[in-house]
C-alpha cells in the first residue's frame, strides 16, 4: 500500500465523515449497519493477488485487490480481537449499572462492537478469527468499578477510530478496506453520543478521520488466536 493510496482513503474519510458525524449530533443512538457483511464470507482467500495498473487519463493507479492479502488477515484478526473486547468492555459497564440510565444507549454501542468483530471474522475466516484482545481488556479492567465510565468509554472509541482508520490506509484488498470504512462513522456517531450524554462541548468530541494519533499497534496490543 503506497502512501498515496492511504492518503487518499483516509481524505475520502474526512470529507465524508467528518459531515456524517455532524449530522447524527441530534441522534439518540448510533447505527449498527455495516455495509458488505452479507458478502464479507467469500474474501478469504490468501493467495497474493497480482497487483495491476490502470490508466485513467493522465493517471496511472494500481488495481488493487478485493480479496484480503495475508499480511491483511494478521490485521483482520487484530481489528477482530479489539472489537471483541469492546463488546465486554461495554458489558461491564452495563451490568454495574453505574450510569444506568443510559444503559440502552451502551447496549446499542456493545451490540454495534458485536457486529463489528463478526463481520471481521466473516471477512478473515480461520485466519481471521481470534480471542478478545486481553492488553485492551486490561487497560480498562476497572472500567466496572469506576464512577464515571462514560470517560473511559470515550477513551476507548477515541482510540479505536484512530485504529481502524490507520488499517484503512493500511489494508491492501479492497473488501477489508471497505470494511473498516464502513465502521468509522458507527464509531464516529458513538463519541458523538458519548459527548452528548457527559454535556461536553463539541469541540472535545467531533473526531478527525485523518488522525490516527493514539491508534492501538498490533505490536502493542497483540493479537491471540482462537
Amino acid at each position: 500500500m503506497d502512501q498515496s493510496t492511504s492518503t487518499s482513503r483516509r481524505s475520502f474519510l474526512r470529507t465524508t465523515g467528518a459531515a456524517g458525524a455532524t449530522l447524527a449530533a441530534g441522534a439518540a443512538l448510533a447505527s449498527s449497519a455495516l455495509p458488505g457483511v452479507a458478502s464479507a464470507a467469500d474474501a478469504t482467500t490468501t493467495t497474493v493477488p497480482t497487483v495491476a495498473t490502470i490508466k485513467t487519463g493522465n493517471f496511472t493507479y494500481a488495481d488493487l485487490p478485493k480479496s484480503p492479502t495475508p499480511a491483511d488477515l494478521q490485521l483482520i484478526a487484530f481489528g477482530n480481537s479489539l472489537a471483541l473486547a469492546a463488546v465486554q468492555i461495554y458489558d461491564a459497564v452495563i451490568t454495574a449499572k453505574t450510569v444506568e440510565k443510559d444503559n440502552d444507549i451502551l447496549i446499542s454501542f456493545r451490540e454495534n462492537h458485536r457486529t463489528q468483530a463478526g463481520a471481521f471474522s466473516a471477512m478473515g475466516g480461520t485466519a481471521g478469527a481470534a480471542v478478545a484482545n486481553r492488553t485492551l481488556l486490561s487497560d480498562y479492567a476497572g472500567i466496572g468499578n469506576a464512577s464515571q465510565p462514560l470517560p473511559m468509554l470515550n477513551k476507548l472509541e477515541e482510540s479505536l477510530l484512530a485504529t481502524y482508520g490507520n488499517l484503512l490506509g493500511t489494508f491492501v484488498g479492497t473488501n477489508p478496506a471497505a470494511l473498516s470504512a464502513s465502521i468509522l462513522p458507527i464509531l464516529a456517531r458513538q463519541l458523538v453520543v458519548l459527548g452528548q450524554l457527559q454535556q461536553l462541548p463539541p469541540t472535545t468530541y467531533l473526531p478527525s478521520f485523518d488522525e490516527t494519533t493514539g491508534a492501538l499497534t498490533i505490536s502493542a496490543y497483540p493479537v491471540e488466536r482462537v
